[in-house]
Order: C-alpha cells, then sequence, then structure tokens
C-alpha cells in the first residue's frame, strides 16, 4: 500500500544532516505500523512525506504502486486520512461542522453530510445527539481526540496517517482511546501508519514498529522482533529503557 524507496529528506538550514537518509520501507495494506523514535528520529518527517505534506529531496514515495510526486496532492490527500495531536479541529464550527467539512468540499448533498456525521460520531463512541451541536472548546481533549478520528475517516480513506494523536491526553484518557484505536483497527480494513514517541503504545497498537534514530530506520519487525532480536545495540538499548529493564 505505502512504500519508501530510498528516501532522503533535507530542510534549508539543517546542514550536512538529513531529517531522513536512505528511507526504504514498505507498509502493507490492512496493516498497523507504528513508526517510533526520539525526538529528530524523522519519525514525523516519514509520515509527512505520505501525503505530500513536504516533498523528498531524493528517492520515491509510493501510495498503491504511484509515485506521490505525480498524484494531484488534493487529490492525494482526500484519500488519506490525517490526525494531529491537537485533534486540529475548526474552533468556529460545531462538531457536525468538522465533520461535515470534507464531504461538502467534494460535493456530498446535506443531508448526505449530516447522516454521516452521525454515523462517524456514534463510531467514536460520542452520542450524536449529545455532541454533534458542541463547538470543539466544548470538549475534553480525549473528545476532540475521537472528533479528530472521526473526520479523517469521513471519505472513508483507505489509509490513515496518525501523528502522536494521544500524546498529550491524561494515562487513563489514553488508554481508553487506544481499546478504541485496536477495535477500529481489528477489520483491516484500512492502513494505519501512527508515529508515536512511546514503545509501549507502539507495541500495543502496531502489527510492525519501524525505529528511527537520527533520520535513519534501524530495524522494523514485530514487537516480538525488536525485543528478541534486536538488530543493533541502539535498538536493544532503546527496548531495554522504554520498558524499564
Amino acid at each position: 500500500m505505502i512504500a519508501f524507496e530510498g528516501v532522503t529528506k533535507r530542510f534549508a538550514g539543517g546542514g550536512d544532516r538529513a531529517a531522513l537518509a536512505d528511507l526504504t520501507l514498505e507498509v502493507a495494506a490492512g496493516e498497523t505500523l507504528c513508526l517510533i523514535g526520539g525526538s529528530g528520529s524523522g519519525k514525523t518527517t516519514a509520515l509527512r512525506l505520505i501525503n505530500r505534506l513536504i516533498e523528498p529531496s531524493a528517492g520515491a514515495v509510493r501510495v498503491d504502486g504511484r509515485d506521490v510526486a505525480d498524484a494531484n496532492p488534493l487529490e492525494l490527500r482526500r484519500g488519506i486520512g490525517y490526525v494531529i495531536q491537537s485533534g486540529g479541529l475548526f474552533p468556529h464550527l460545531t462538531v457536525a461542522g468538522n465533520l461535515e467539512l470534507l464531504p461538502e468540499l467534494v460535493g456530498w448533498s446535506p443531508a448526505k453530510r449530516r447522516e454521516r456525521a452521525l454515523e462517524l460520531l456514534e463510531r467514536v463512541r460520542l452520542d450524536p445527539d449529545e455532541f454533534a451541536q458542541r463547538f470543539p472548546n466544548e470538549l475534553s481533549g480525549g473528545q476532540q481526540q475521537r472528533v479528530g478520528v472521526a473526520r479523517a475517516l469521513a471519505l472513508d480513506p483507505p489509509i490513515v496517517l496518525l501523528d502522536e494523536p494521544f500524546g498529550a491526553l491524561d494515562p487513563i484518557t489514553r488508554r481508553e482511546l487506544q481499546r478504541e484505536f485496536r477495535d477500529l483497527a481489528a477489520d483491516g480494513s484500512r492502513t494505519f501508519v501512527f508515529v508515536t514517541h512511546d514503545l509501549a503504545e507502539a507495541f500495543t497498537l502496531g502489527h510492525r514498529v519501524a525505529l528511527l534514530d537520527g533520520g535513519r530506520l534501524q530495524q522494523v519487525g514485530t514487537p516480538a522482533e525488536l525485543r528478541e532480536q534486536p538488530a543493533n545495540e541502539h535498538v536493544a538499548r532503546f527496548v531495554r529503557e522504554q520498558e524499564g529493564l
């Protein structure tokens, strides 16, 4: 579904250091791949290359076999849901208005948009009668994130990108949303790429985990493979430190 082919990304003013260096990585259809690493490891850079929020300096990113550089950015992004840490909701729109925005842009009728918004609220376990007409500032952090996830699903995209979506939440809310995410991903109908700095979260949610450091891929594998067959000392140390061993 998604392939990085020798991808390098350099930012202006970054000197000789690449934010991402020669990344080759594939994400299978229906898979949840978690990208993990410390600050500056390149995980968010990799994520943002998929939907062309940034462009590679070298190499290619392919979605369903097609180089994203050849795709119309707006059309590409309509087929890729995107969730950020803060939820990214428009404060002047109600919850229903936020959920109806993308369907409106692609020409859905008002009745179809409203039906989809109410359906999405039920999917993320928010009562439509209670929440549809609220504004974002009337929601808790966890509720805002639920709406952010729902909005990413509005056009039923085959791919959803999530950039540390639960990172700012308290531990109890975070665990609850992790459980709900697992339920959402369980049927394998979508491909998820999930950025996190938390190894426990990556091991809980990911079919596979890709560990980056300094812009380079250190290892990609199942949680068991990273624990039991670390590719190098950095991977072994990262897992030990994150798991408190």
